[in-house]
């Protein structure tokens, strides 16, 4: 089990409020957003995509149709990491974060 900070804890502590959560991302499928990802992919702007391969909330296999809609984007998968990779394999994360950012204000 991923252990989160205690910031992300407070709000999932209500009775049902886990259930509800999950409930409400597994029934918004990731087609929903391929719009806004294609917008977002015409920006002509370097992009980044951090997914964690054990994400139940938006599965990593929807991965390949974000960067259809976004053929420009970058994509770092987290292994061993669910719904919140930032906060659940921070030192992976990070790392390719400052490389993404350092890369990208260069351009």
């Amino acid at each position: 089990m991923v252990k989160y900070p205690r910031l992300m804890e407070r709000p999932i502590v209500v009775i049902g409020s886990k259930a509800a959560i999950l409930s409400t991302m597994r029934s918004t499928p990731v087609q929903s957003y391929l719009d806004r990802y294609a917008d977002l992919g015409r920006l002509g702007k370097p992009l980044l995509i951090v997914w964690g391969r054990e994400d139940r909330a938006f599965p990593y296999e929807h991965h390949e149709q974000a960067l259809v809609a976004m053929p420009s984007a970058e994509l770092v998968t987290v292994d061993a990491a669910g719904h919140l990779p930032m906060l659940e394999r921070p030192e992976r994360v990070s790392s390719r974060l400052v490389e993404f950012m350092s890369r990208s204000t260069r351009r």
